[in-house]
């Protein structure tokens, strides 16, 4: 059983900065489990829960996390001279609530993230993308408007569940950031919700 410390969740709980907005204060929702939230705090609690395609290795090169191997030219990872990055995800990658974490899934957060669902501004690297699919269930295959040598590495650094996402009008915001923190709702890929707090 997991266990964490229960001063993030009585953080997350009460929220930070609250007070009565009817008493002349401001009010400032609680922490978020958002890893693309605007605010640090958010994102660094959403990073805790969810994994990505690659992960930064002991000496700062990409190491392979949720896909199977670092896109190269040598594997077959980086194609059409730097346009077309493919990535396999490996075996086995499950959300938390047990369903498979598909290519549908990485697509999904790739275009989330350049269409501006997720962030108001998406950074440059991602302004050059100009499409994701999934050709099949464990392989995505992403597009740029023009090569970008490191963009292989930095493509959906924390891929989302597009099952419990899709049909959201304001993702940035949806409920599913704070229902993470509820039972029964959980579904992320990376350690996960705590099961208990000591």
């Amino acid at each position: 059983m997991r266990q964490c410390d229960c001063r993030m969740l009585a953080v997350r709980r009460v929220g930070i900065g609250s007070r009565r907005a009817d008493r002349g204060g401001h009010r400032q929702r609680g922490l978020t489990t958002n890893p693309y939230s605007p605010r640090l705090t958010d994102r660094q609690v959403g990073r805790l829960l969810f994994r990505g395609l690659l992960v930064a290795g002991p000496d700062g090169l990409p190491e392979p996390d949720l896909a199977e191997q670092v896109p190269t030219v040598a594997n077959g990872g980086i194609q059409d001279g730097g346009r077309t990055v493919v990535y396999r995800i490996r075996d086995g990658a499950k959300w938390h609530d047990g369903r498979p974490l598909t290519a549908r899934d990485v697509a999904f957060t790739i275009r989330a993230i350049a269409d501006g669902k997720l962030v108001d501004d998406p950074a440059e690297d991602f302004r050059k993308i100009s499409g994701a699919e999934a050709t099949d269930d464990r392989t995505v295959r992403v597009t740029f408007s023009r090569p970008d040598s490191v963009m292989a590495w930095r493509v959906a650094p924390y891929v989302l569940p597009e099952h419990l996402l899709e049909g959201s009008r304001d993702l940035a915001r949806d409920a599913f950031w704070d229902a993470l923190w509820a039972a029964g709702r959980t579904a992320s890929a990376g350690p996960g919700p705590a099961e208990s707090c000591t």
